[in-house]
C-alpha cells in the first residue's frame, strides 16, 4: 500500500465512523427529548400535588436528562474529532500532490529579522517548509515548532535524542493524527499566558473560612429541614422553607459581583481545558520507547498522579456548573444548593494545588506537536534519512541531496561535498543555483531540528547559518536593495572575527551595482571568509570569481548548473556540474519575448 492508498483507506475509516456517531447522536436527541417531556411532567405534578415521591421523581428525572446531556455532548465531541481526522487525512494527500500550498496555516508571524535565513529558505512564510509539516494546533505547539527551526538546541546528544522520538513517531499515525484533531477548540490556538495567569492566582473568595463554612453547610441544613417539615406536614412551620429560600436567594445576590468574575473565568477555560485533557488522555494511554519522549510523557505528571486525571477533576467542576442550565436545575442547584459558590469554593482548592503546574504541561504538549510534526516527512516520503552531525570540521556530504518542498516527482537531486570548501558556482538563469544553495540551506535546518532530510545519506556540522538571497528594499527604513544586502554581507564578516563555525549562502552577490564593483567587492568578500571555520556557497554571474579556485591558499571549487537548446526551447537537468560554466542564456531568454539583442 502506497502512501496515497494508505491516506484514502484512513478517509474511508473515517466516514464510517462518521455515520455511526450521527446516528447515535440523533438516537440520544430523540431520547433527550423524552426524558426532558418525563421531567415536564414530574414538575406539573409536583406543583399541582407536591409529595416528596413525586419530587423524588422529578429530581430523578432531571438528573436523568442531565446524564443523557453529558452522552449527547460526548458523542457530539466525538463526531467532531472524526470530521477533524478526515480533514487531516485530506491534508496529507494534499501534502502528497503538491496542493499543500492551499494550508491557511504559514507562521508567517514567526519571521524574524534577526535570522534573515528563515525568509531566505522559506522556512516560514506563503510555499515554506512550516507550512508543509505544521500539525500543531495548540499555540504552543505552533511556536515549539517555530523555534525548533529557527533556533534549536545544537546539542549533538539532543539532536540525536529528538531523531530518535521524530523516528518512532513515524509509526504512530494514529496518535500524531489524533493530537491533530483535538483542534475542534479554535481557542487552542491562542497564547494561553492569560489561562496560566488564572490558574495560577490564589486568590480566593472569601478570605473568612467560617464564611466559607457557613455556605458550604446551609444547603444541607436547609434540605434536611424542608424535607422533615414537608414529610412530617408541619403546615405552621412552612414558612421556615420561605425563609431559606429567601435567605439563600439574598446570599446569590449579595455575593454575585464576587462570585461572577470568577466564574467568568471558569467558562472561558473550560472549552480550552476539555482539549488539552483530550490530548493528554491521548498521550498518558500511548507506550514510548525513545528517551526524549519518555522523558516528556514523565513530566506530565504531579505527584505521581498523571496529568489527564487532574484536568479530568477540573472539568468536573466546570461540568457542575451545567446542573443548573435550566430552569428546574438552577433552583435545586443554583439557589437551594448555592452551586455557584460550591463549585467556585472547589476550583479554588483545584488551584492552589494544581495551578502552577499547567504551564509545564501545556508547553509539554507543544513539545510532542512540535516532534510530530517534525515526523510529517518521513511520512510522506519514507527515502527521507536522519543525518549524521559530524563532531568536528566543516562538512556537508550526502548523496541525493534534494530540496524537501519541491515534490518527488519534480525534485533533482544532486551529490555534495562540501568538505572544508567554498563552491562558486555559476549557470545560466533558471539552471538552479539558487533552488541548489536554498536545498543546502533547508536541510541544514532539518538536520538541526531533528528532523529528517532529503538525501539518501548526509553528514553535516553544526554550524551558524548566514543567507544572502532573497534581498528586497526596506522602505520604512529608507534603505535601497544593495544597502540591504551589504547589511546581510556585514553580519557574515562580523562572525569572522568571533571564530564561530559558520556557512554563508550568498545569491548573485552584489548584484545591485555595477560589474567591476561588483566583481572586486565579491573578491574581497571570498578572501575575508576564507577562514578555516567558514564554509560556503556563492552564486555568481561573473566569471572572474571563478579564477579564485587557482589560488592554492583558497579553498574555492567552482561548480556550475548547465542547459541545452532544442529548436526554441531551453532544456535544463538542474544537476551540479564541476568546473565552471561556459554559457549564458540571458539573451536568448530575452529573444524569447521579442527582445533581439544580436
Amino acid at each position: 500500500m502506497n502512501k496515497n492508498e494508505e491516506f484514502l483507506h484512513r478517509i474511508e475509516n473515517f466516514k464510517r465512523e462518521q455515520v455511526k456517531l450521527k446516528q447515535n447522536y440523533n438516537m440520544m436527541s430523540l431520547l433527550r427529548l423524552l426524558v426532558f417531556v418525563v421531567a415536564l411532567s414530574f414538575t406539573y405534578f409536583l406543583v399541582k400535588n407536591p409529595s416528596v415521591f413525586i419530587l423524588i421523581g422529578t429530581i430523578l428525572s432531571y438528573a436523568l436528562f442531565v446524564y443523557i446531556l453529558k452522552i449527547h455532548e460526548k458523542i457530539a465531541d466525538r463526531l467532531a474529532v472524526a470530521d477533524n481526522l478526515v480533514n487531516v487525512n485530506e491534508k496529507y494527500l494534499k501534502r502528497i500532490d503538491g496542493t499543500w500550498t492551499s494550508f491557511e496555516d504559514i507562521g508567517e508571524e514567526f519571521q524574524d529579522e534577526e535570522y534573515p535565513y528563515l525568509g531566505d529558505l522559506d522556512i516560514f512564510g506563503k510555499k515554506s517548509l512550516f507550512q508543509l509539516i505544521n500539525t500543531a494546533v495548540t499555540f504552543l505547539g505552533r511556536k515549539s515548532l517555530a523555534e525548533a527551526l529557527k533556533s534549536p538546541n545544537k546539542d549533538i546528544e539532543i539532536i540525536k535524542k529528538r531523531q530518535k522520538a521524530v523516528e518512532e513517531l513515524k509509526g504512530k499515525v494514529d496518535f500524531c493524527q489524533r493530537i491533530e484533531a483535538q483542534g475542534v477548540s479554535n481557542e487552542l490556538g491562542e497564547n494561553p499566558e492569560e489561562l496560566f495567569d488564572d490558574l495560577e492566582n490564589t486568590h480566593h473568595l472569601f478570605g473568612s473560612f467560617i464564611i466559607e463554612a457557613f455556605i458550604r453547610v446551609l444547603p444541607v441544613i436547609s434540605i434536611v429541614m424542608t424535607i422533615i417539615i414537608i414529610y412530617m406536614k408541619l403546615r405552621a412551620y412552612y414558612w421556615v422553607i420561605g425563609a431559606l429560600f429567601v435567605l439563600h436567594m439574598l446570599i446569590n445576590v449579595l455575593g454575585y459581583l464576587k462570585v461572577a468574575p470568577v466564574l467568568k473565568t471558569i467558562y472561558k477555560i473550560r472549552k480550552d481545558l476539555k482539549a488539552y485533557f483530550r490530548i493528554l488522555d491521548i498521550v498518558e494511554n500511548e507506550e514510548f520507547k525513545s528517551d526524549y519522549l519518555k522523558e516528556l510523557k514523565s513530566a506530565l505528571y504531579f505527584e505521581n498522579k498523571p496529568a489527564y486525571k487532574i484536568f479530568k477533576s477540573l472539568i468536573s467542576i466546570t461540568e457542575k456548573l451545567e446542573l443548573k442550565s435550566n430552569i428546574f436545575g438552577y433552583v435545586i442547584f443554583g439557589i437551594i444548593m448555592l452551586w455557584d459558590y460550591q463549585c467556585v469554593f472547589e476550583f479554588e482548592r483545584w488551584k492552589d494545588r494544581y495551578g502552577s503546574a499547567v504551564s509545564k504541561w501545556v508547553h509539554v504538549i507543544g513539545e510532542f506537536e512540535s516532534v510530530s510534526s517534525l515526523s510529517v516527512i518521513f511520512k510522506l516520503n519514507e527515502h527521507m534519512v536522519f543525518p549524521a552531525i559530524a563532531e568536528e570540521g566543516l562538512e556537508f556530504s550526502g548523496q541525493q541531496v534534494g530540496h524537501p518542498l519541491i515534490s518527488e516527482d519534480k525534485r533533482v537531486n544532486n551529490d555534495v561535498d562540501m568538505d572544508n570548501k567554498i563552491f562558486v558556482i555559476t549557470g545560466a538563469n533558471m539552471a538552479g543555483k539558487t533552488t541548489f544553495l536554498r536545498t543546502v540551506g533547508i536541510n541544514l535546518v532539518l538536520a538541526y531540528a531533528g528532523a529528517p532530510v532529503c538525501a539518501s545519506n548526509l553528514k553535516c556540522s553544526i554550524v551558524d547559518i548566514y543567507t544572502s538571497m532573497r534581498i528586497t528594499d526596506d522602505l520604512n527604513n529608507g534603505m535601497s536593495t544593495f544597502y540591504v544586502e551589504l547589511m546581510r554581507i556585514k553580519k557574515m564578516i562580523e562572525n569572522v572575527n568571533k571564530k564561530t563555525p559558520m556557512i554563508f549562502l550568498i545569491d548573485e552577490i552584489f548584484h545591485g551595482t555595477n560589474s567591476n564593483d561588483r566583481i572586486a567587492g565579491a573578491k574581497k568578500v571570498l578572501k575575508i571568509l576564507n577562514e578555516d571555520w567558514i564554509f560556503g556557497l556563492i552564486s555568481t554571474h561573473d566569471f572572474e570569481l571563478c579564477e579564485l579556485e587557482s589560488d592554492e591558499k583558497r579553498r574555492i571549487k567552482n561548480y556550475h548548473f548547465s542547459e541545452t537548446y532544442l529548436e526554441d526551447k531551453i532544456l535544463f537537468d538542474y544537476k551540479l556540474k564541476t568546473g565552471p560554466s561556459d554559457t549564458t542564456n540571458a539573451k536568448y531568454l530575452m529573444k524569447m519575448i521579442g527582445i533581439n539583442v544580436d
